[in-house]
């Protein structure tokens, strides 16, 4: 008899995959309306109301995001009257994040696409299963941030140009869809310049296409590809640069996005990606993996199709988060989707491997192969765990990954792979189910709403608000050029514009109505808060002061 090969539609129930899928994606849609706002959902915000107000960012107002995100936000302030109206400014901020889990739905669906293109549906399927499931994709993406949409823009260029390389694109139209994609890219740079991370990857990229890459195109042709590729790039960058050079705001703008940042110090990146690789060791341990499985091939000029493109690119963005001066958790957004996809191919690749040779190999051979394999991960935890400062025991954290491995091993055993990967994926979703079901319990944003309320209510739309970093003025017109100031912000502040500051306050030039005295504002400067404290008095919500001069409201 025939040992049995298994196709790649029998290693997986993909029904289980989706049930996950959706379960996520709604907790996600409940978490949204109900978690803290983070203050940078309020800086967005109020970027884009300022824009609609008529400033430039960046001559006007401070800003170090590319502007093309607040763009889509201008429309909806024709329909909340978010000045005047205090019902609609809040009804406003849970509309946008609304549109927040909406689009991070999109960029779920563009992974699943790309997948799909660069190997096929199961690949896609488990990827975004991968990408859900991680705190810092359902956590940030929830939130009013350029950064998820400036992923799916991402998104949209790479899939364009793996349809491209499939050769799915008319061959009338091949150029003009080389062009799209290179616009789609250069959208993704103006919604969010982290971007520009990958552009060393997409560089190296382009070297093996025109190089390396084995196709019946001539050098020319391949080269013409590339220069249609910088075309479009360029078409919505030339735009965006020449609004701001007639607006008198195009130094400002490469300034505020480009240079600000160099002279601040760096942030560690060692604790957010340690805590990361520790909630979600698979995904690490499975994507690394893949991208060595992937390298490997492209070393020996074995060219998988894609891999010239996502290989470059995602070793380029994560590299970034080594370089990049505050690695939050909203800069691996960008990369997530690209690491879900080469963990999810290896993953199944692996189980497909060693289902299959569970039909070739004696029992013995076989055991004592993945018996050997599986010290690799459970090792790779162990160092991951250690120091993580997670209350749970080691032994306890081993035991439990161990445990799935084992689980999922029988399971091959037994020659059932799809119910074998169905017990791997609710092993790694358990830590993730209790994390978000914990946070729907703990979190509520009433207090936040309650001071942005007073605010509204005790201003009118002309009167100034001083902000550190807590954004309840959100839809008040800034007194400071600096809207918000968290550390690095400060730090990018120099002496001389905290001393305008000051002159400013005394004369009269800077005359906020409130003042919201909290951390950060009291850090810029002794002598700013000084002034406030001689000057304001506090009112009943917290951490917000009035002018003496005005009557209690």
């Amino acid at each position: 008899m025939e040992p049995r090969t298994y196709k790649p539609s029998e290693l997986m129930d993909r029904r289980v995959v989706f049930v996950i899928v959706a379960v996520f994606f709604v907790l996600g849609a409940i978490l949204s309306q109900r978690r803290v706002f983070d203050p940078d959902e309020f800086m967005h915000l109020h970027s884009a109301w300022s824009m609609y107000r008529g400033l430039v960012p960046y001559r006007d107002f401070y800003d170090h995001y590319t502007p093309l995100s607040r763009l889509f936000l201008l429309p909806l302030f024709r329909v909340f009257a978010v000045e005047t109206n205090v019902n609609h400014s809040i009804a406003f901020l849970f509309f946008a994040r609304k549109l927040a889990w909406l689009t991070s739905g999109f960029v779920l669906l563009l992974t699943f696409w790309l997948g799909k293109l660069w190997r096929n549906a199961s690949v896609g399927l488990v990827a975004v299963l991968f990408l859900l499931i991680t705190e810092a994709y359902w956590n940030l993406t929830l939130e009013i941030r350029p950064d998820t949409l400036g992923t799916a823009f991402f998104l949209i260029f790479l899939v364009t140009a793996l349809r491209v390389e499939h050769g799915l694109c008319h061959e009338k139209t091949r150029e003009l869809a080389i062009v799209c994609s290179g616009f789609f890219l250069g959208l993704g740079f103006l919604t969010c310049q982290k971007s520009v991370y990958a552009f060393p990857g997409l560089f190296i990229g382009m070297c093996i296409y025109i190089g390396q890459l084995p196709r019946m195109d001539t050098l020319r042709q391949r080269v013409g590809h590339v220069g249609y590729l910088l075309f479009g790039f360029f078409i919505p960058l030339i735009g965006i640069a020449s609004y701001f050079y007639f607006q008198k705001g195009l130094n400002p703008f490469i300034v505020q996005n480009f240079v600000f940042y160099l002279g601040v110090d760096k942030d560690s990146y060692v604790h957010g990606l340690h805590q990361f690789l520790y909630q979600h060791p698979f995904l690490g341990l499975l994507g690394i993996a893949g991208l060595i499985r992937s390298m490997v091939s492209m070393l020996c000029k074995t060219f998988r199709t894609g891999d010239f493109i996502l290989t470059p690119a995602t070793l380029s963005l994560i590299a970034g988060l080594f370089l990049i001066p505050t690695p939050y958790y909203q800069y691996y957004v960008l990369f997530l989707p690209l690491a879900a996809l080469f963990a999810s191919g290896f993953l199944l690749e692996l189980v497909g491997l060693l289902a299959n040779l569970r039909t070739r190999l004696p029992v013995g051979r076989w055991v004592a192969l993945v018996g050997t394999g599986s010290v690799v991960p459970i090792l790779g935890i162990g160092l991951i765990a250690r120091n993580s400062g997670s209350p749970w025991p080691l032994v306890v954290i081993l035991g439990y990954w161990s445990a799935v491995i084992l689980g999922t091993l029988i399971l091959l055993f037994r020659r059932v792979p799809a119910l074998a990967l169905g017990f791997f994926f609710l092993g790694i979703i358990v830590g993730p189910l209790v994390r978000i079901c914990t946070a729907l319990d703990s979190v509520d944003n009433s207090a936040q709403i309650a001071e942005m309320k007073f605010v509204m209510e005790n201003t009118s739309p002309t009167d100034t608000v001083m902000d550190g970093y807590r954004g309840s003025g959100v839809f008040r017109p800034h007194a400071f050029f600096y809207w918000c100031l968290p550390y690095n912000e400060r730090m990018g502040i120099t002496e001389a514009q905290k001393q305008q500051l000051i002159t400013d306050l005394v004369h009269g030039v800077v005359s906020p109505k409130l003042v919201l005295l909290d951390y950060d504002l009291q850090a810029l400067s002794p002598l700013v808060t000084e002034f406030f404290k001689n000057n304001y008095e506090p009112t009943e919500t917290r951490m917000i002061w009035k002018r003496r001069s005005i009557s209690a409201p």
